[in-house]
Parts: structure tokens; C-alpha cells; sequence
């Protein structure tokens, strides 16, 4: 925890002292690099507020190049940020690429990307869900640890490894769907303090008995097979296929999913429930 506070602090001095960029392109900052001609979303003087939507290539100078990564505390503790569209081009999200994001409620994170850097999505307190997409294989030490809100979480079917605290203090959590037909391999405290004994994890049907004796995953209260609907609809495989709103039982649409039963709403038109129940202690 020392070491934790001291990188913390360190980033933080970091952040303040640099704030380097080559250009500012319709509010978003970006590192330029040619040959070939790719951009990097670095952070904002002024910090990023609202809804911020990256485009998968910007034009500079007569040049045209393709957004391919997320920088390193590019949006770190932007805390008025609300929601981010990636976009297919992006294979990249840096080290606390979103730390502290409290505002954060949506986000979806392309097919694209394959690496998900660490802490680059902790204390993000607002996101009730999160996929990982199939083109991910790791999933990195404390990368979605302290998202307090945090009740459902996609993993791909591409995913290997599951480093230290990945989903720590997530306690929130009801219901993990995750694809890998072969169990990840996961470190022992990827769930820590996360309440797992009372959350469902749903996995592949001929891949329940390997969840069930492995470690960290055996902790999960409940272990059922996907449904035909879940894996219909999981999105993770398709780069078209999004969420694109969210509704309670009675069809109103929600700004953000809410304790109880979501419906979500597909951009292939599939729908499917999500159940985010409160939490007893």
C-alpha cells in the first residue's frame, strides 16, 4: 500500500510539471509521431469534462494520422468527465490512462485493443458495467481496482491472465460473464474485497467444472452456465456491436444503469437483463 501511495504521488507531481503535446485538435490533445503517421491522446492542460469522443484519425498540418493509443494519465483525475467514445483504431490504453475518472459512467473499449495498461481505469467510481473485449489478453495489475460502482463485468474470451487486484474493492459486484473457454490464469486477490461468495460468474457450459475448482474463481457464491441470449449478444466479438441504452422494467430510458434489473440495448438490437442488486453487509 506504501508503494501504491508513492507512485500515486509521483504521477501526481508528474502530471503537473509536464503536460506535453504536439497538437490540440477540436478540444483533445495529442503526441505525434510519422512513419508511420500515428497519434497518442495525451492529457489536457484544462483537464477533459463532459462526453469526449476521439476520432480514429485527425489532420495536422496537411497530414492525416491514425489515433492508435491513449497516453499514459491522458485523462487522469478528470473528474467531470462523463463519458468516452474509443475508437476502433486505438490498440492502446496507457498506465492510469483514466484514474480517478469519478464522474466517468460510460465508456466502451473497442475490439481494437489489446492492451489495457495498469490502474488504467481504478477509482473510476461511476461505471456501473465494463467489457473487455476478445482482442485483450491480459487484464493488468489494479486495472479496474476501487470502482466502487461497478456491478457487471464482460471478459472476452480472449483474456489469459488476470494480474494482482484487477477488480479489487469492487464491491458492488452481482455478476462477471466471462467467455475464456480455458480458465485465465488469475492471481489470488484479483477479486480481493470484492465480495465475489455473493456475485454469479457466468462461464462457457463445458468450462463450469474448471471455474469451480480454480483458484479465485471457485470464491464466486454462484457459477452457471451462459445462456444462448448472453452469448448472442455479448458484443465482444464484433466491432458494430455496442450498448446503446439502458432501461428499467418498465421501458423508461436510464442516463446510467441503476441498482436492481437493467435492461441493455444493443446496437444489433439484441437486448439482454442485468441484474445489479444493492449490497448487504
Amino acid at each position: 500500500m506504501k508503494q501504491r501511495t508513492l507512485l500515486i504521488i509521483l504521477v501526481l507531481i508528474s502530471t503537473l510539471t509536464v503536460s506535453a503535446y504536439d497538437a490540440e485538435i477540436n478540444g483533445i490533445y495529442y503526441k505525434l509521431t510519422s512513419e508511420p503517421n500515428e497519434a497518442e491522446v495525451t492529457s489536457n492542460p484544462q483537464g477533459y469534462t463532459g462526453s469526449v469522443v476521439i476520432p480514429a484519425t485527425v489532420t495536422y498540418n496537411g497530414a492525416e494520422y491514425s489515433v492508435t493509443s491513449i497516453g499514459d494519465c491522458a485523462f487522469y483525475f478528470c473528474i467531470d468527465l462523463t463519458s468516452v467514445t474509443i475508437p476502433n483504431s486505438v490498440t492502446t490504453i496507457g498506465i492510469e490512462a483514466f484514474t480517478y475518472c469519478t464522474g466517468l459512467t460510460f465508456i466502451t473499449i473497442p475490439n481494437s485493443v489489446t492492451t489495457i495498461g495498469q490502474e488504467a481505469f481504478s477509482f473510476c467510481s461511476g461505471l456501473t458495467s465494463v467489457t473487455i473485449p476478445n482482442s485483450v489478453t491480459t487484464i493488468s495489475d489494479w486495472a479496474f481496482s476501487d470502482c466502487s460502482g461497478l456491478t457487471s463485468v464482460t471478459i472476452g474470451e480472449g483474456v489469459r491472465e488476470i494480474n494482482s487486484k484487477a477488480f479489487a474493492a469492487c464491491p458492488e459486484i452481482t455478476d462477471v460473464y466471462c467467455y475464456a473457454k480455458e480458465v485465465p490464469n488469475t492471481s489470488t486477490n484479483a477479486f480481493m474485497n470484492s465480495y465475489i461468495e455473493d456475485a454469479t460468474l457466468h462461464v462457457p457450459e463445458s468450462s463450469i467444472t474448471a471455474y469451480q475448482v480454480a483458484e479465485s474463481w471457485s470464491n464466486f457464491g454462484t457459477i452457471i452456465a451462459l445462456t444462448n441470449e448472453e452469448t448472442s449478444v455479448k458484443g465482444i466479438n464484433s466491432e458494430e456491436v455496442v450498448i446503446e441504452k439502458v432501461y428499467d422494467l418498465s421501458g423508461h430510458q436510464l442516463l446510467q444503469s441503476r441498482k436492481g434489473v437493467n435492461i441493455l440495448r444493443y446496437s444489433n438490437g439484441k437486448t439482454r437483463k442485468v441484474m445489479a442488486n444493492p449490497r448487504r453487509y
